[in-house]
Parts: C-alpha cells; structure tokens; sequence
C-alpha cells in the first residue's frame, strides 16, 4: 500500500520513473497480476482443504478464488501480448475501450 502512496510523489519529481512504472506491461502490472495469482491459488487450496463442511464461506473462498483468477487474467490480456497472439478480428473491430 505505501508502494501505491509513492507513485504521485514520485511523478512530482522523477516523470520519466513515473512513466517507466506505470507503463502498460510494466513492473505494476506484473506485481499486481502475481499477487492477484497468488491469493487466487491460495483461497482455492483453503477451499479444497475445508470444502466438505458445506457452507457460506466456503462459497465465498470459492467465489472469491474466481474472481480473482478472472482479475489475474484480466490484468495480463490473457496472455495475449506474453505470447504474441492477436484477438480475432470481431473483437478488434467491434472493441469501444479504444
């Protein structure tokens, strides 16, 4: 968290940092795709160890996991730009994100 309370102050005096840390598959991104992995992988294997006892939180610990994944997968393209592949065109066409 106080890593996050450093990138303005660091903007206010070093812009070209700023720029290298913040870029689109930069050291951020990756960071925060691996702890969104990490806790993913974490909460599904409490949920496979105390899934037989049927229960809210364990819904929640796999719902949580899920989403989580999705968020990881997310913040890297699904790996798109990692391995060089291209979307299909109906996506690139018809993308309103720009």
């Amino acid at each position: 968290m106080l890593v996050l309370c450093l990138i303005p102050i660091i903007f206010l005096f070093d812009e070209e940092l700023y720029l290298l840390i913040i870029r689109e598959d930069g050291v951020i991104e990756y960071l925060t795709a691996s702890f969104l992995l990490f806790v993913s992988i974490k909460l599904f294997f409490l949920f496979l160890k105390i899934y037989k006892k049927y229960s809210v939180f364990n819904f929640g610990l796999l719902s949580y996991s899920l989403v989580l994944f999705f968020g990881f997968g997310e913040e890297i393209f699904w790996g798109q730009r990692i391995f060089g592949i291209q979307s299909p065109s109906f996506f690139s066409e018809n993308n309103f994100q720009g």
